[in-house]
């Protein structure tokens, strides 16, 4: 049983090992970075709810807690898609080195 590509999913294994082959970012330190952001969005969050109970009235709540914790998660949030992203790059290269062994 031995089923052969058609020039389509040629053309197609071709552009996917090339887009692999052209990732710019390495996903070898992935956790170092996405950990790195989600902790400094965790601190942002921190110090915006420490600075707004030690001056608790409307000006600090609306100057200071508001975009801390709007960044501070937004941050933390941003720290996790890369982890996910990363992830996928990851995944793709082991998949691209499956599909080159199977070519050869």
């Amino acid at each position: 049983m031995d089923a052969l590509l058609t020039m389509n999913e040629k053309r197609y294994l071709d552009e996917f090992l090339k887009s692999v082959n052209e990732t710019k970012l390495s996903p070898k330190f992935s956790y170092l970075y996405s950990s790195v952001i989600s902790i400094l969005g965790l601190i942002l969050f921190t110090a915006a709810v420490i600075i707004t109970l030690n001056n608790l009235n409307d000006r600090v709540v609306y100057w200071v807690f508001f975009p801390g914790a709007i960044g501070g998660i937004g941050t933390i949030l941003l720290g996790i898609f890369l982890l996910k992203y990363f992830k996928k790059v990851e995944e793709k290269k082991k998949l691209a080195t499956i599909i080159k062994k199977l070519l050869n």
